[in-house]
């Protein structure tokens, strides 16, 4: 599943326990030696339940209103074709996922762009240095619009 990123087990098992927690009971199955299957029947969401999220009002940011009209302009400059590149970085705990999330969500409101969205995960060994691009790439392509 991780190709060739080396994680530890302890690391999996963290993020399947919290999985768990957030989901309901017997959702999550640990097969020995294996790993873990989900279990419930997984269908496609319907236009009407893609709409209704579309529709969905976003929340306010509280004091990230500068690095939001940053992300705003380098999508306009996006869609006057000027080529770029953005990341958003900075110390753990800080909003980054917060400000990425509300950006996307207003971005894909308005239907202005696609959207490819990669996540960085705890590496041990030899890691790749682009992994949450690579990530965000492998999902676009993978998606509806792939």
């Amino acid at each position: 599943m991780w190709g060739k990123v080396a994680m530890s087990k302890s690391l999996l098992r963290t993020h399947i326990h919290e999985l768990r927690q957030g989901v309901s009971e017997g959702i999550i199955e640990t097969v020995t030696g294996r790993g873990y299957r989900f279990l419930p029947k997984v269908e496609p969401i319907d236009e009407a339940a893609q709409t209704r999220r579309a529709q969905t009002p976003l929340s306010p940011l509280v004091g990230r209103g500068n690095a939001l009209e940053v992300l705003r302009g380098c999508l306009r400059d996006a869609l006057d074709r000027k080529r770029g590149i953005v990341f958003v970085t900075g110390d753990s705990g800080i909003g980054k996922s917060t400000l990425a999330e509300a950006f996307v969500d207003e971005t894909m409101l308005g239907n202005a762009a696609w959207v490819a969205c990669g996540a960085c995960v705890e590496q041990y060994g030899s890691g790749e240095a682009y992994l949450p691009v690579l990530d965000a790439l492998g999902r676009a392509s993978r998606g509806p619009s792939g």
